[in-house]
Order: structure tokens, then sequence, then C-alpha cells
């Protein structure tokens, strides 16, 4: 695919990388990533003649299979979009390129160089820097007559109890919460505040049967109360794109995202929407357990017919002034303390909004948790699948615990 899907051409030409090969890149998003991904690649392309580029833009549902068929296949991309969650098992594979000393992150903020690391090669580069945070609709609340809560003083019980209100004050449709508790980032923030961590420094889990049959309970409290939607509306709201999800359509009053998301549900919605702090079991902010987080990474095949071009697109894209002039923190603040402070100006207000939210919780923020080792990104599935038996009645939260304990481990090992 040389172009990508209803956005243009992206580079074109009768050339390509230093083999005549168009240089392909994938990632997944939305409409509004898509167009500002095209746009930084034709500028790239534009700046060394003869460059051509394959775009490969994906939805998150289908982003994975794809690229697991595609590096099985020996066709992976040049340039992959990476998530932390899959970093160690594609570099343990052998599947991805060291960019050490191929890209410069010498101004990249504290820590955030790091979070590509995998044992002794830098397998991705971080992107952009964001906090996973709570996205609020000001406008459900006020429908429903419901104050907005407190993000610095508030509960899990608060919570709850603020989604059921708003659910029961709403029309029907709309939702106090939309459904976040099969999402596992979800999970590691309350394990986080358990003392744990979905996985520790080895590699092995930080959870037990009884701390997840624990969340599955929390999860079942909120739908007794009418706190969360519907199970057949939570399957339904999880396999939509981003754009059809409750938030975008105004129809939940907190969802749970990444800070960077803010723009495109924003622009989705036609609504000023709000980040706000997740409750913490004391009620105090200091102990969310927050962190920062990669937005994505960008990652090399170790594959790659053109290594240096794709290990030079990777730095012009997170070093180069004019890449961060047009994405901005859509993908979310970028790593390079410099760029960062250049657009500072330029952002509009719903990207001003997002920095002011980082910048407010810096005080708060510990060490990011551990990166999913080799098999951990099952995780993802396993819980959706078990939570989703519970929310339905098909299996107990204790059943469900031991189900997800059991297919992870199996996975790990």
């Amino acid at each position: 695919m040389t172009t990508s899907v209803g956005l243009g051409l992206a580079g074109c030409g009768s050339g390509g990388g230093a083999d005549g090969r168009p240089l392909a890149v994938t990632w997944w998003g939305n409409d509004v990533r898509n167009s500002l991904t095209t746009e930084a690649i034709d500028t790239f392309a534009a700046s060394r003649p003869g460059t051509t580029f394959a775009p490969q833009p994906g939805e998150w549902s289908s982003y994975w299979n794809r690229l697991a068929t595609q590096v099985a296949g020996g066709d992976a991309p040049d340039v992959i979009q990476m998530d932390e969650a899959y970093l160690s098992e594609y570099a343990s594979r052998g599947a991805l390129l060291d960019l050490a000393g191929k890209v410069d992150t010498s101004r990249f903020l504290a820590g955030t160089a790091e979070s590509g690391a995998v044992q002794d090669i830098t397998a991705g580069v971080s992107i952009g820097v964001n906090a996973l945070a709570f996205v609020v609709n000001p406008a459900v609340f006020e429908d429903a007559g419901v104050e907005l809560p407190d993000d610095t003083t508030w509960t899990w019980e608060e919570f709850r109890a603020t989604a059921a209100e708003v659910s029961a004050k709403s029309p029907d449709g709309s939702v106090g919460a939309a459904g976040m508790f099969t999402n596992p980032k979800l999970m590691q923030v309350w394990l986080r505040q358990q003392g744990t961590e979905l996985f520790l420094t080895d590699g092995r889990p930080g959870y037990d049967a009884g701390l997840v049959d624990e969340y599955l309970q929390l999860m079942m409290s909120f739908r007794e109360e009418g706190a969360i939607p519907e199970p057949s509306v939570l399957v339904e709201d999880a396999a939509a794109a981003l754009d059809q999800s409750l938030m975008a359509q105004g129809r939940a009053a907190i969802g749970f995202y990444g800070s960077n998301q803010l723009t495109a549900l924003t622009r989705a919605s036609g609504a000023p929407l709000q980040l706000v702090r997740w409750p913490s079991t004391t009620g105090r902010a200091a102990d969310r357990q927050a962190w920062y987080k990669s937005a994505s990474l960008w990652s090399v095949s170790a594959r790659s017919r053109q290594p240096e071009l794709a290990a030079e697109f990777v730095d012009w894209w997170v070093n180069d002034p004019a890449c961060t002039r047009i994405v901005l923190n859509e993908r979310g603040a970028p790593a390079n303390t410099d760029r960062a402070a250049d657009i500072e100006a330029e952002l509009d207000e719903t990207g001003a909004a997002v920095a002011a939210f980082l910048a407010q919780n810096e005080a708060d923020l510990g060490a990011a948790p551990p990166l999913p080792p080799p098999g951990g990104a099952s995780a993802d599935a396993t819980l959706t699948r078990v939570a989703t038996d519970v929310l339905f009645e098909r299996s107990s939260t204790s059943q469900a615990a031991a189900a997800f304990v059991a297919e992870v481990d199996a996975a790990l090992t």
C-alpha cells in the first residue's frame, strides 16, 4: 500500500530509499493521527529527493494481528509504531533493530529514553510522553445535575457513587462511566495502589488470583450500582473506533484514556472535555501511583532493507522542529524537552490543557511500571475476555481470576 487510505499521496515518486523501495511505516490511530502522520511523512520525503513511503495506518483492534502476520512472513514494515506492552515480545524474537547510537535521545525528558530499552538494546524510541487519566464530559454532568468530582480527594467509592448517580439521572443510553474495567491498564493502576505491579522487574506477575478476584469484584460493584453500562453495550464500546466510542458520542460522563487522546476525543465529540486524576484508595492524589508513560514508540524492523533510512526517519521525528510543529502533542508531549518547549505557544486550547495536566501532576508521579515480559501482552486480551464472562454472568469472579492467572502464566512460559 503506497498511500494511506483517504489521505492522499505520501512522498510519491519513482524512487524510494537506498534500494529504490518505498519505506514502509505502520501505525495505529484515528483520522486526526492519520492526517498528521501523513503530513509529517510528506515533509520528510520532500527534504530527501527520491525517497518514497508506503504508509500502513490501522486501528488498534486489528493492528497487532496484522503486524504479527507480517513479521512471521518476513514482510515487516521498516518503521513500526510500537506499544510498551509488545516491545519485549518483539525484541526478544530479534525482530527489532538496536537503535542505540542511531537516534539521538540526549535531550529527552529524564527516564523516557529508557522506556525503549530491552535487555541490552534500544528496541524503541519514545514518540511522546503522556499520562493515563480520566476524561470527563462536563455537559453530561450538567445535564444530570451532578457536580464534577474533586479529583484531588476522591476515592474509588466516591467514583462509583458519582458515576451511578449520573447514570440514574441521565437519559437512556447515557452512562456515568464507560466500561474501563476490562482495560488491563486500569487494573495496573489499581494494583499499584495495592503496592504491586502487573509485572515485576524480573518478569514475574505481581498479582495473584486473590488480587485479580478483588479487582473483578470492584468491577461488579460498579455494574450492580449502574455506574457502568450493560454488558452488551460495554462489548460494543470496547470494539468501537475512538470516534464511535461512548465518550466521543457524548454518552458517557467519565472514560479512561491516555492524556494524548484528548485532542481526538474532543474533535470527535464536539464537546469541551477535560482531563482529571483517577481516584485513590486513600483520597489523596499523591497516593494514586501515577506515572509518565510513553504514548507509543518508534521501532525499526531488524530485517529492514533500509535500516539507515528508517533510523534517520525516527531520529528526524523525535528531534527535528519541522516534525514537532506538525504533530504537536497528538502522540503525547515530545520526549525531547527542546521540542516540547518549541510548541508551547503553538498548542490549541485542548493541547494546552493536556500540557497543563501533565505539569500539574508531575509532583505526584512515580516510577513507570516494568515493561511486560515476552508473552505479557496476552494479559490484555485475557483480562478483557474473563472480565466480560463475569459481566455476562458466565463466570464467577473467583473462577475468572483463576483463569486469568493460569492463562497468562502459560503465555509467559
